[in-house]
């Protein structure tokens, strides 16, 4: 397995819990600014389980903000 070399600069928040009905265990999903070996810190939006990080999308700044511009014109149930 490929090591991982992250460090989280801060967490933002909590978007979702998942059971992982395989191996039992609980996912995280969660907002950080992160950094990927070594890089300046950028968005991340990711699964984690425990402190091994899983699938996600890294945003720029700029994208963060196109995101959540998209995000407020979204009319929920």
């Amino acid at each position: 397995m490929k090591e991982q070399n992250y460090e989280i600069k801060s967490e933002w928040g909590l978007i979702e819990t998942q059971d992982n009905k395989r191996t039992g265990e609980t996912i995280e999903i969660r907002l950080t600014k992160t950094s990927w070996f070594g890089k300046t810190p950028k968005w991340d939006i990711r699964k984690w389980s425990g402190d091994v990080a899983g699938a996600g999308i890294v945003l720029s700044d700029d994208g963060l903000k196109k995101l959540r511009d998209i995000l407020s014109t979204i009319e929920l149930d």
